[in-house]
């Protein structure tokens, strides 16, 4: 059993799916984010980014998406200014323009210290295409974010055509918190098992890398202590899939944690990767 309470939702790897992410100052000046601006607030550090004061992050995802949880930590803690308001649209395409609805003001703040990015807050809102968060620091100057997690699911009929994991039996996707290993000793060895599914009834995907992913590590480094293998064959960093037909389902990978003796005791995530090099 492990310490610290599993997800309730699929949290959105929106540093990797084609998600863009802006800024929008009070001037309404809008600012695409890097990469790395974007990792610092998908990750579970304390790395952060500077909104500034009464500024908006603003989330607009290449699909429909279906909202269940969030989590949004920042620097400071609520007396320094409190949270703003979190807002939702289905049809902008720029962060400013369409329709915008509020679904939370204020939205819940919380705590910027691992653990307690596993403490996220419910939400319900479906056919979603942009989020916008406003950083409502009134600190007299920017109270930054360390982390804005999103957690749901792509809409009904949104990208037919992708990857998705699946149970190593049942016909159902993996559950949101079926990789975590949960507390684990030192010296020890675990193995999860899954497959990838096509969801694509009319395209083939093609040389399918399956990998594992993070976005902050730990001291020993924690990534490299993971490995993948592909129906009982040898364990490596990567494995590779070399098609899978339309509504097709993988042989059987296993994840393996390999926990050496000086391991580091802390809290750690990672993300599983499938993606097909072409489709056909």
């Amino acid at each position: 059993m492990s310490t610290y309470s599993s997800y309730a939702g699929h949290r959105m790897a929106y540093h990797l799916d084609g998600t863009t992410v802006y800024r929008i100052d009070t001037n309404n000046t809008i600012t695409q984010l890097n990469s790395t601006q974007i990792g610092y607030l998908n990750d579970e550090s304390t790395s952060s980014y500077a909104v500034g004061e009464r500024a908006h992050i603003v989330f607009i995802f290449p699909q429909l998406r279906d909202l269940t949880h969030y989590f949004i930590g920042r620097e400071g803690t609520s007396y320094n200014g409190g949270a703003g308001t979190f807002e939702i649209s289905s049809d902008t395409t720029t962060g400013l323009d369409g329709s915008w609805s509020t679904i939370a003001s204020p939205y819940v703040l919380g705590n910027n210290t691992v653990p307690n990015y596993r403490t996220i807050n419910a939400l319900s809102s479906s056919g979603i295409k942009a989020v916008r968060i406003e950083n409502g620091s009134t600190y007299g100057g920017s109270l930054n974010f360390t982390a804005i997690h999103l957690f749901g699911t792509l809409s009904s009929g949104e990208t037919p055509n992708r990857l998705d994991l699946w149970h190593p039996t049942l016909n159902q996707r993996v559950s949101a918190s079926y990789f975590d290993f949960g507390d684990k000793q030192q010296s020890t060895v675990t193995n999860i098992s899954f497959r990838v599914k096509n969801q694509s009834s009319t395209q083939t995907a093609n040389t399918i890398v399956v990998s594992m992913a993070t976005l902050t590590d730990l001291s020993p480094t924690a990534i490299g202590n993971y490995t993948l293998n592909l129906n009982g064959g040898s364990f490596a960093s990567t494995q590779t899939i070399s098609s899978l037909a339309p509504n097709a389902t993988s042989d059987v990978l296993t994840l393996k944690l390999n926990n050496p003796s000086n391991a580091a005791l802390s809290l750690w995530a990672g993300t599983v990767k499938a993606l097909a090099t072409s489709w056909t």
